[in-house]
């Protein structure tokens, strides 16, 4: 090898490794904002699900007051679920562009929530007419108390 060769690949080689490193960096950088935008929705998600999470629990504070307090079911137990279908179909807005089974797991949940509030009124009919204690025992006995019932 000639001393010129030995310049050549001193040179190129170094010049090539600072091209494919250019080449990779233009690649990241113009990949970013697109990432960024999915760590942004990622984070509202999130916020929104904490919200959802504080409604339900207002929710089932609610209904409980409803059970202890007796009252008429339709006018205690539909009212607080508007709030948590705001939420829903403010995830669902979120989450469309989004691959995966999202959509399928916030149906599942609006079925099971519809569910809850069916047995809730139930239990609420049964402790108006018998008594909170058969309410109660109406309520412990429904096929879901493990999900919703929980102490």
């Amino acid at each position: 090898m000639s001393i010129v060769t030995r310049i050549r690949i001193g040179f190129g080689l170094p010049l090539l490794i600072l091209a494919l490193i250019g080449a990779i960096s233009y690649m990241n950088s113009v990949h970013m904002p697109k990432t960024n935008l999915l760590v942004v929705q990622t984070y509202e998600v999130l916020a929104e699900l904490r919200e959802l999470t504080a409604t339900l629990g207002d929710l089932l504070s609610a209904q409980r007051n409803a059970f202890n307090v007796g009252g008429a079911p339709s006018e205690q137990v539909r009212w607080p679920t508007e709030p948590v279908n705001s939420h829903v179909k403010t995830l669902r807005q979120l989450m469309a562009g989004t691959i995966g089974a999202s959509g399928q797991r916030l149906d599942v949940f609006e079925a099971a929530l519809t569910q809850w509030n069916s047995i809730f009124k139930q239990a609420l009919e049964v402790r108006n007419k018998q008594g909170v204690d058969a309410g109660t025992e109406f309520l412990q006995t429904s096929r879901h108390k493990e999900d919703w019932c929980a102490d």
